[in-house]
């Protein structure tokens, strides 16, 4: 009884360390997410700032010639990365190669169909103010995160024009390409956490002028940009409707696998049929009720994004359309405190315009006219401009959007990152006027550490779902400002008449500075590396300590593996076999005949005493000792050997040694000279 009590008391005491031990990594994770926290929103009070300063005249003529281009600058403080630091696929794949960044500076990309007009350049100038506070924040969080064995990483803004700057310094792999404004983290921090659900034509007529193609990228988009914080289902619709979605018509949780999902429905999409209007919203409405009930809801606001390039053709009348609309909606918000809004696109020159804009006029939403062959991506995607603008409110001066782990655009590692954001605002007009996103990517290894938990586990992804749902951001926005929008997005053709001041729309626009003639001509530091390819002037060597030697010659769209030799590799590799297999069956051979005759000389006691011997020829040769201790080189091709780049170091070459002439028919191969330092770091061409 006795050791029974003992093994008891033993348990509970086990248990209670356990359980101790866990609240006690929970409070030190806590912690560090807070510590994240602070550091975005200090970061972005530095932008809110520097914006005050965008039209003083030092802050213009200290823009001149003092911006990086991450596509064709080069960098003055330029160090090769560890693959602890930064892994970059293009770089041999991240194996023994890295990329060159700069984290004294800060480098800034554009998307190429961006001019730079005097928007871009005031915000290229301006945000060019918070650099020292991004270098010095970066430094600061590289000794933090020494304490967890662990790395920082990017620090950017994303803003409202497509400008994107980034700490440390790195170059784009394609130039142009990128665009924060289509990025899941800023699409979460400039709209907050919301049910969305796209409501899709796919009649007939959609297979017209590749419309459903259109369609099926710009939803694709909207769905890419999600986050787990977010609901969402796609009702495609024609004669009827189809809702792709969670169990029992509820909305899913934006999740990886779930988004991956749907877009795979979305791409098997096809046109057919005729027009229901009525039931494609009806089922929307239908959903979100559901979504509310089975509490898998957001929690916050909703977004119907309604497509369609024609008119109703079956199912309710127009009025019965709207009237449907009106009533779910005010049902929504009486009976669950939830807001709708519509969100309608009109798609080609035969789309109903009258139906669809009454429909967003009447939730307070924004309708959007689009001619065949136009910007339907940015039409759709652009919804989270209302949800940032009410985003504003001094109510939500806290907020910080947090998304699960995902796959980062430059290093292409997958659920490695933990990102925390912040929208950013003029506050000195009303209402606040939106300029974009500040954010700060966390590497997952300090909370992998403390709480003994990988990045993509079940418990980690729940502790995301939990930080990123935690605030609800709200959006109240006065007719007059919504007004202003659908001047911007649609022009007057879209405004719904309910603001009869018909206020000037220069409150919710960023105005130009006065002094035009003071913006600098050239912003760019350098253009030394324009038109080189990424590798060239990015990749560089890394010291990974197995043997490598250097990067190799590779490039995008070669393969190395089996499967990329084709025939000739393949003959070469058989050939070179088949050699070295030879030359090995003669040595071992000839050693074998060697052995055997050096035997039965022993037996005779005639031991060999040079040249002269009674050994055979091939014996003395390959028992014969080294004519003197003199070092010899290979008589073979010059040798170089590049050695590694140590972190953040420089290369090492070793000169090739003259050869000097074979001993008796025999190569003896010995070391090469001391090596001598290279003047630079050698990179992959």
């Amino acid at each position: 009884m006795r050791i029974i009590i003992t093994c008891l008391i033993a348990l509970v005491l086990g248990c209670v360390a356990v359980v101790s031990a866990q609240r006690s990594n929970e409070r030190e994770a806590r912690q560090v997410l807070q510590h994240f926290k602070e550091d975005v929103l200090t970061f972005r009070d530095e932008v809110e700032r520097a914006y005050s300063r965008r039209c003083e005249t030092a802050t213009l003529h200290g823009c001149s010639r003092a911006s990086l281009s991450s596509c064709s600058s080069s960098f003055s403080n330029g160090q090769c990365t560890t693959e602890e630091e930064l892994s970059i696929p293009a770089c041999d794949e991240g194996a023994y190669c890295s990329s060159l960044w700069d984290a004294q500076s800060s480098a800034v990309s554009l998307p190429s169909f961006l001019d730079q007009d005097p928007e871009v350049i005031e915000t290229i100038c301006y945000s060019l103010l918070a650099e020292p506070f991004m270098v010095e924040s970066f430094e600061r969080d590289t000794e933090w995160h020494a304490r967890y064995g662990s790395y920082p990483s990017w620090r950017y803004f994303g803003a409202h024009d497509g400008i994107f700057r980034k700490i440390p310094a790195h170059h784009q792999e394609v130039c142009g390409e990128y665009d924060p404004r289509k990025r899941p983290w800023y699409v979460a921090a400039s709209s907050g956490p919301k049910d969305v659900i796209l409501v899709i034509d796919v009649s007939g007529s959609m297979g017209n002028h590749g419309r459903l193609s259109l369609a099926k990228e710009a939803a694709t988009t909207v769905i890419e940009t999600l986050t787990v914080a977010d609901r969402f289902a796609i009702i495609p619709f024609s004669h009827e409707a189809r809702f792709i979605g969670g169990p029992s018509e509820t909305l899913l949780r934006a999740t990886k696998d779930n988004k991956d999902r749907l877009v795979s429905e979305i791409e098997n999409l096809y046109a057919e049929g005729s027009t229901n209007f009525g039931d494609g919203l009806f089922r929307a409405f239908s959903a979100l009720e559901n979504t509310i009930q089975q509490e898998v809801t957001s929690g916050c606001n909703a977004a119907i994004l309604f497509l369609t390039d024609g008119e109703s053709t079956s199912g309710m009348v127009d009025d019965e359309v709207i009237h449907m609309v009106k009533k779910y909606r005010s049902r929504l918000e009486n009976n669950h405190g939830k807001k709708t809004t519509v969100f309608a696109y009109s798609l080609g020159a035969q789309a109903d315009h009258a139906t669809t804009k009454a429909i967003a006029c009447n939730t307070g939403g924004l309708w959007t006219s689009i001619d065949d062959g136009g910007d339907l991506l940015s039409a759709m995607s652009g919804y989270y401009k209302l949800f940032s603008i009410g985003l504003g409110d001094d109510s939500n001066m806290d907020f910080v959007s947090v998304v699960e782990p995902y796959e980062d655009f430059t290093s292409g590692k997958h659920m490695t990152t933990f990102s925390g954001w912040s929208p950013v605002y003029d506050r000195s007009v009303t209402p606040h006027l939106f300029l974009g996103v500040v954010g700060v990517d966390q590497p997952m290894d300090a909370l992998e550490r403390i709480l003994g938990e990988d990045a993509s586990s079940s418990a980690m992804l729940k502790r995301f779902i939990s930080l990123s749902t935690a605030m609800c951001p709200n959006i109240n926005l006065v007719e007059c400002y919504l007004e202003q929008l659908r001047l911007i997005g649609g022009g007057e053709d879209a405004m719904c008449g309910t603001c009869p001041d018909n206020l000037s729309v220069t409150s919710i626009i960023p105005e130009e500075c006065p002094f035009v003639s003071d913006l600098p001509n050239d912003i760019w530091a350098n253009t030394d590396l324009e038109g080189m390819d990424f590798e060239e002037k990015s990749c560089c060597a890394q010291d990974p300590g197995n043997g490598q030697e250097s990067c190799s010659a590779w490039s995008p769209g070669e393969d190395f593996s089996a499967g990329g030799l084709g025939p000739i590799g393949f003959a070469i590799i058989a050939g070179l076999s088949v050699l070295v297999g030879c030359c090995c069956c003669f040595f071992f051979v000839v050693k074998k005949a060697v052995v055997s005759a050096s035997l039965a000389t022993n037996k005779k006691g005639n031991v060999w005493s040079g040249p002269g011997s009674s050994q055979s020829p091939v014996a003395q040769v390959l028992s014969s000792p080294p004519a003197s201790s003199a070092t010899y080189a290979t008589a073979a091709a010059p040798l170089q050997i590049v050695n590694p780049v140590p972190s953040h170091g420089v290369a090492t070459v070793v000169q090739p040694h003259v050869p000097a002439p074979a001993h008796m028919g025999v190569t003896i191969l010995h070391p090469s000279a001391p090596p001598q330092p290279a003047m630079n770091p050698v990179f992959r061409r």
